[in-house]
């Protein structure tokens, strides 16, 4: 309706900031339904909150499956400097639903990282550790 569209002009945000249905199927057909919509998912309102903040502070865990399977960036950070990654710690601090669904969706909400990407840290971590260790057992060996 206009009136809905005036309001997200009004509060710099999109439908995506408001939207909730009953399932991860329905969120998931509705974020490959338009163009439109898979561009809005990163979208920042007034507050600096994208769609995963709200849904995450709404506590809809299945859009914020369906939305962090969709590909949006959970490092955004808004006005309160917080991404959707230090909501959900939050959330997982007090409930263990929000603990059963960080390990589903395979978060790690102390490290706030998704799993994979944690692999690929800690295998950038290990490569430089393997150098550091080279780079000792040299020194020692010279000395």
């Amino acid at each position: 309706s206009s009136e809905f569209r005036d309001f997200c002009a009004k509060e710099l945000d999109t439908p995506l900031h408001h939207i909730k249905f009953e399932t991860l199927e329905k969120y998931e057909y509705f974020l490959r339904s338009d163009e439109l919509i898979e561009e809005q998912k990163n979208t920042q309102d007034k507050d600096g909150a994208t769609p995963l903040h709200k849904a995450i502070e709404r506590g809809d865990r299945e859009l914020a499956e369906a939305l962090i399977k969709a590909g949006a960036d959970y490092t955004i950070r808004d006005k309160n400097d917080k991404t959707a990654m230090d909501l959900i710690a939050e959330k997982c601090r007090g409930d263990d639903e929000w603990r059963k669904w960080c390990t589903r969706v395979k978060i790690d909400q102390v490290l706030k990282l998704k799993y994979a990407k944690r692999k690929k840290i800690l295998f950038k971590l290990r490569r430089v550790l393997l150098v550091v260790a080279t780079l000792i057992a040299t020194i020692t060996f010279q000395a």
